[in-house]
């Protein structure tokens, strides 16, 4: 019976293994769901995703890790994300609705989330990886549109505001003003007073190398 008892109790240990828990959980450890897309490393179930998935993208989501029963970090529905495992690495790639080359609007890489296991605990590394294009820069064109907006006192142009952006990155003191006096040089207000709120956060986030969400 005893040899019956051992076979037993090996094969239930070898059925649990590899069955670790590897759900959702809130921030607050309070809710719990089935995963939307788990995420392997090496081949083990090691991170569950809940959230919306639309055209590559996924946000208004949570990262838990398999096996934990709190949420790693919940990303909010303004912020539109791709998946990569790299090695032993979870990529959480952040695009942003920013310039292309031809100056059309179009969401860039702007920084990655990185989620790995340093020295048995996972670690969080976020690194801004968006490499500003030097075409885009102040000229007269760009001196033309802040004029015809000033003339109004209301600014509807949310190009301007991006081009505007995108100057004061350049490290220089005049150009910087641009941005950091948008909102009190023009009156802006709903989607684009919104946009220019994300915008600044980005802004600090660049000159400061540090998380922006």
């Amino acid at each position: 019976m005893k040899i019956v008892y051992s076979i037993i109790i090996i094969i239930i240990s070898l059925t649990s293994i590899g069955q670790t828990n590897c759900n959702c959980y809130s921030l607050n450890n309070k809710n719990t769901q089935k995963p939307d897309t788990i995420i392997k490393i090496n081949g083990i179930d090691s991170y569950a995703i809940c959230g919306y998935f639309e055209d590559g993208f996924v946000s208004e989501f949570t990262v838990t890790e398999c096996g934990e029963t709190q949420a790693l970090d919940f990303y909010d529905a303004t912020l539109n994300y791709k998946i990569k495992v790299d090695g032993d690495t979870l990529k959480l790639i952040d695009y942003r609705l920013l310039f292309n080359d031809s100056l059309e609007f179009q969401r860039i890489p702007w920084a990655i989330d990185m989620y790995y296991l340093s020295k048995g605990k996972t670690t969080h590394k976020r690194d801004v990886v968006f490499k500003k294009n030097k075409e885009i820069k102040y000229n007269n064109d760009f001196q033309n549109e802040w004029d015809k907006e000033i003339k109004d006192n209301w600014s509807t142009n949310d190009k301007l505001i991006l081009w505007a952006f995108y100057i004061s990155l350049d490290n220089d003191e005049m150009n910087e003003k641009y941005f950091e006096n948008y909102r009190s040089t023009f009156q802006i207000g709903g989607e684009l007073a919104e946009y220019y709120n994300e915008l600044s956060k980005l802004y600090t986030e660049y000159k400061n190398k540090q998380p922006s969400f």
